[in-house]
């Protein structure tokens, strides 16, 4: 789990799962698995009011309390929490064609930095300067979410960010760099951990990921099959204090 890999601190409660971290970075600032109805949103709307970068992740593909998606969100919306984007969460498929890659786990605090700073700047290019530096310090910070590069430190061709978890293992971050896209090297990549997750005999553990919508033609092209979609929301700024 993110949140808890980069030490963010769980807000106990029965009715929704959430983290918050000093860092102010959604990966550490979230609440999923909520329970949508009044008293339950109210509390976190108070929570996110004190949070910087706090967001609500709502599967759509999942309605446990059997309310339809428009009504989630209507009830959401007057809950104060306003929809900023969309993920679309995807599961590998049995191997793919691709020419794997030697990726390099980077480890040193200057280096897992440089590698961060490396995904913030290929992601977020064009935000401002305060908000990298946050993105940066929290990626580089998750010790125990793996970074791995393919290149080397003195010119990162691609990064990626791993989680492996008994449940899963999460492929984070895939990043190339934009003069080294459409040479095979993001496949590549995806190719090399696939062999990772299944170098263990009988290991059958989901390969799942998040991606832009921008980017989910070219996963359903490697036979990635898509699970849903992860809405985001963030609290109406008139709200927070």
């Amino acid at each position: 789990m993110l949140a808890e890999a980069i030490g963010a601190k769980r807000v106990p409660s029965d009715s929704f799962t959430a983290f918050t971290h000093p860092s102010g970075h959604s990966i550490g600032n979230c609440a999923w698995r909520v329970r949508v109805e009044p008293q339950t949103l109210a509390r976190l709307a108070a929570l996110a009011a004190t949070q910087d970068g706090f967001h609500l992740y709502d599967p759509v593909e999942s309605m446990p309390d059997g309310l339809e998606a428009e009504t989630r969100q209507e009830i959401l919306r007057r809950a104060g929490f306003q929809r900023q984007f969309s993920l679309v969460r995807f599961l590998s498929p049995e191997g793919f064609d691709a020419m794997p890659v030697q990726l390099v786990e980077v480890d040193t605090p200057a280096d897992r930095r440089k590698v961060a700073n490396f995904m913030t700047e290929q992601f977020f290019g064009r935000a401002k300067t305060e908000f990298r530096e946050v993105v940066t310090r929290a990626t580089s910070g998750a010790g125990r979410l793996r970074l791995a590069i393919t290149g080397s430190m003195q010119d990162i061709r691609g990064a990626v960010m791993v989680c492996d978890l008994p449940e899963a293992f999460g492929i984070y971050n895939l990043a190339v760099r934009p003069d080294c896209r459409r040479r095979g090297v993001g496949r590549g990549i995806l190719q090399t951990l696939w062999h990772t997750a299944r170098a263990t005999p009988g290991d059958r553990r989901p390969i799942v990921l998040q991606s832009d919508p921008s980017l989910a033609v070219w996963y359903r092209a490697l036979g990635f099959r898509e699970l849903g979609h992860l809405e985001a929301y963030v609290l109406d700024a008139s709200l927070r204090n």
